[in-house]
């Protein structure tokens, strides 16, 4: 019986989740391609504050009016870091905001974990072991949410490895803010890799 080979990995990275970089640390050889959405290599994927509005969101979700509030609130915050905003509709601010306030007690406790967790390599080591070519889409409309000149420092060491998307009136959501432009980049290089590999 043949056996089933491991089809080939490629990690979207929105903020600041780091599947794909765990990913390399386990099956490096199957990660075909990682995009970085507006931002770049972390150190540490522990929260930069756990802050005293968001340790006290479940206790004020549970009083009248307190998911209102804190609706309001992660929409204005959302508002502030995005460069478009049509794509942000009350559909989409459903989407954004109801699973995170129906869970906010979960949400809390997992901001927690990551405020007190270590990794166990330095990033330089992971990044150091990256064969996989890295697309970072960039927003230059002015926002908070941004990755920092550190971020793309540690990406430097892979040279033409990364290509970086700088995207003019685009926020902190490239994804939507810039869907097709997203798109495009992901599903060409996509075509190429599978190109490259029928080749061999």
């Amino acid at each position: 019986m043949r056996a089933i080979r491991p089809r080939p990995l490629r990690f979207v990275r929105e903020g600041r989740d780091a599947s794909g970089f765990r990913a390399l640390e386990r099956e490096p050889a199957r990660v075909q391609a990682l995009y970085f959405l507006d931002v770049g290599a972390l150190e540490s994927t522990r929260t930069r504050v756990l802050t005293l509005s968001l340790r006290l969101a479940p206790m004020i979700a549970s009083i009248p009016g307190g998911k209102g509030f804190l609706r309001r609130k992660r929409v204005a915050g959302i508002r502030e870091n995005a460069g478009r905003h049509e794509w942000f509709d009350p559909a989409a601010q459903r989407a954004y905001t109801d699973p995170v306030l129906a869970g906010i007690g979960r949400v809390v406790a997992l901001a927690r974990r990551l405020g007190a967790s270590t990794e166990p390599e330095t990033l330089g080591a992971v990044v150091s072991r990256v064969r996989a070519p890295i697309t970072v889409f960039v927003g230059l409309a002015p926002h908070a949410s941004g990755p920092t000149a550190e971020e793309f420092t540690a990406l430097e060491p892979l040279g033409a490895r990364v290509t970086v998307v700088r995207l003019a009136g685009v926020g902190h959501f490239p994804h939507e803010e810039a869907t097709g432009i997203v798109a495009k980049q992901m599903l060409g290089r996509s075509e190429r890799a599978t190109a490259a590999r029928v080749a061999r």
